[in-house]
């Protein structure tokens, strides 16, 4: 039962982290876009 919880937390995490990781990706490239003038 802790596994299956464990595993669940786990994958929400990368989850998570692969949501924030898109974000600053793409705040990365507006900064860019901005800046091309």
């Amino acid at each position: 039962m802790l596994d299956y919880y464990l595993e669940k937390v786990i994958l929400n995490k990368a989850e998570v982290l692969q949501i924030l990781l898109e974000f600053q990706t793409l705040e990365i490239e507006q900064i860019n876009t901005n800046y091309q003038f």
